[in-house]
């Protein structure tokens, strides 16, 4: 995604909003169809989120909280 950083800064407007990087993902794989194997398979980071079948994923973020 860094090619959309000279645009973001050039239109001060964020391209795609997010909450997560897995959200962002999503929102490019909807626009642009999905991510070549061999790109998944070269992708340091892709086992955070992908299954091992390819198939994009979030883990939900349960927060502790000794006082509930």
């Amino acid at each position: 995604m860094n090619a959309c950083k000279p645009l973001i800064v050039h239109l001060s407007q964020v391209l795609f909003q997010n909450d997560s990087p897995a959200t962002l993902l999503a929102r490019v794989i909807g626009i642009i169809g999905p991510i070549d194997q061999a790109m998944l398979a070269k992708g340091r980071d892709t086992y955070k989120y992908f299954t091992k079948n390819h198939m994009l994923y979030e883990r939900n973020q349960v927060q502790f909280s000794p006082f509930l």
